[in-house]
């Protein structure tokens, strides 16, 4: 039973480096550490080469590892969020609109057979000014 199991897992491995290189896919654009004042528009940018029909992109975000989007779907959770760009191009970009300090935290943009990609996004208060 435990070379079943040591073989499945080299096998699931050997998969997941193998068949985004047999097939092609790669990032063309992943995301990058951003700061947005709050209540302003965030996008977070991930795109992918050569992405089939079959290919699903989530986004995530940390903590917690909970999940906003498969493919173009938004959890209703996440009702400030949506997935932007041209699906045909591979473009799989994450905005979010009136961004509040709950939305601080680490987004992963991830397809699977490749590492996720992730950045931070800090949310950034402004600083009044002083009464003239």
């Amino acid at each position: 039973m435990a070379t079943y199991i040591n073989i499945l897992s080299t096998t699931l491995i050997t998969l997941s480096i193998l068949v985004p290189q047999a097939t092609g896919i790669s990032y063309r654009e992943f995301p990058l550490p951003t700061a947005v004042l709050l209540g302003h528009t965030a996008t977070l940018h991930c795109s992918f080469n050569d992405l089939s029909p079959e290919n699903v992109v989530t986004w995530s975000v940390l903590p917690g590892m909970r999940v906003i989007t498969s493919g173009r779907m938004v959890d209703p959770e996440f009702s400030r969020h949506k997935v932007v760009g041209d699906a045909q191009k591979g473009e799989f970009h994450l905005q979010i609109e009136g961004t509040r300090l709950e939305d601080e935290g680490t987004y992963k943009c991830n397809i699977f057979g490749l590492p996720p990609k992730e950045a931070k996004l800090n949310v950034v208060v402004p600083v009044p000014q002083p009464p003239t």
